[in-house]
C-alpha cells in the first residue's frame, strides 16, 4: 500500500488534498478570530440612537436587548408607575417607572427612572424636555394590573392598559445622572452581558475543520480502493498464467489452451441431447358407433 501511495498520481492527488486541507483550516481559523473578536468588542456597550435599535410597536429583537441607547424627547402628562417587589441590596423596593414620548417617533418609552424603599410615596413626575442615555431591556412578562391599578411587572403588555398611544415592546434602565431623573431615587444598575464566543461563527470554524479532515481521510480511501484494485488484477493474472500449461486429458501438448469449459445450464432446463423425446404414434380416427337399421 505504501508503494501505490507513493506513485506520482497519488501523491499529486495528496498534494491537492493537503492544500484544500490548508484552505479549510485558514478559514476555521477565521471564523474563530471572528467569533473572539465579537467576544472582545460588544457592540451592545456602544451608544446609539434608539432609532437604530427599534422602533414603536415594532417586535424586540435580540440586537436590542441590552443595547446602550439615547433617546430625547419630552415626558409624557402621565403619572409616574410603581413596579413593587424590587429589593435593591436587600431592602425591598419599588421601581419607579415614567413615560417619555419620544420627539422623533411620538412613541412612548418606558424609563425607569430608578428604585425607592417600600412604602415611600413614589415622586412628582418628571415634566418638559429630556436627553437620557440608558440600557435598553427587553419587557417582561405581563402578569395584569392589579385591582388598585398597581402594576405587578414592567411589561408593556400591561402599560398598553394604561397608557395611550404607542408603546415600544421594552423599556429602558436610565444611567445615574441623566437629565430630567427626579432627585431622591436610587439608580438601578443596569449590568453589561458577559461576553462570549459568538456561537455562529465558532459552529462555522469547526465545519471548516471538519472539511480539512475530510480532505485527507478520502485521500488514505482512494489509496486503499486502488491498492486493493491493484491486488485483484494480480490475483487474475497469476491464476490466467497458471492455466496456461493445463492439459485436461493428457494427449495435448503443454502450452495448449485448456479445451472450453461447459456452459452451465439453467436450473430446471437440460440440453437438447439430454431430453427424451417420446416416439411418435399415428393418429387413429375412434371406431364409429354401429347404429342398427
Amino acid at each position: 500500500m505504501l508503494r501505490t501511495a507513493l506513485r506520482p498520481a497519488n501523491l499529486g492527488l495528496l498534494l491537492l488534498m493537503v492544500a484544500a486541507a490548508v484552505v479549510f483550516s485558514l478559514l476555521g481559523e477565521w471564523q474563530l478570530g471572528r467569533s473572539q473578536q465579537h467576544a472582545r468588542v460588544s457592540p451592545t456597550e456602544t451608544v446609539v440612537p434608539i432609532g437604530e435599535v427599534i422602533q414603536p410597536a415594532a417586535d424586540f429583537t435580540g440586537h436590542a436587548d441590552h443595547q446602550r441607547v439615547s433617546v430625547s424627547g419630552t415626558w409624557a402628562d402621565l403619572p409616574v408607575e410603581e413596579v413593587p417587589d424590587r429589593p435593591l441590596d436587600g431592602r425591598g423596593g419599588t421601581w419607579v417607572v415614567a413615560a417619555l414620548q419620544e420627539s422623533t417617533t411620538g412613541g412612548l418609552l418606558p424609563v425607569l427612572l430608578g428604585w425607592q424603599p417600600a412604602g415611600q410615596a413614589p415622586p412628582e413626575a418628571p415634566t418638559g424636555a429630556a436627553q437620557l442615555t440608558g440600557r435598553l431591556m427587553a419587557s417582561e412578562q405581563p402578569t395584569g394590573v392589579a385591582a388598585d391599578g398597581q402594576l405587578r411587572a414592567l411589561s408593556s403588555g400591561d402599560l398598553v392598559n394604561v397608557w395611550p398611544g404607542r408603546l415600544y415592546t421594552g423599556y429602558l434602565v436610565a444611567d445615574a445622572g441623566s437629565a430630567g431623573q427626579p432627585r431622591g431615587l436610587v439608580a438601578v444598575p443596569s449590568e453589561a452581558p458577559v461576553p462570549r464566543l459568538d456561537p455562529q461563527n465558532l459552529s462555522y470554524a469547526f465545519q471548516w475543520w471538519l472539511f480539512a479532515a475530510f480532505a485527507l481521510v478520502m485521500w488514505v480511501k482512494i489509496v486503499k480502493d486502488r491498492h486493493g484494485d491493484e491486488l485483484e488484477d494480480r490475483r487474475l493474472a497469476e491464476l490466467e498464467a497458471a492455466g496456461e500449461g493445463y492439459d485436461d486429458d493428457g494427449g495435448g501438448a503443454a502450452g495448449d489452451p485448456p479445451d472450453p469449459a461447459p456452459r452451465p445450464v439453467r436450473a430446471g432446463l437440460r440440453a437438447w441431447e439430454d431430453v427424451a423425446v417420446p416416439e411418435a404414434r399415428p393418429l387413429t380416427q375412434p371406431d364409429a358407433p354401429q347404429v342398427p337399421r
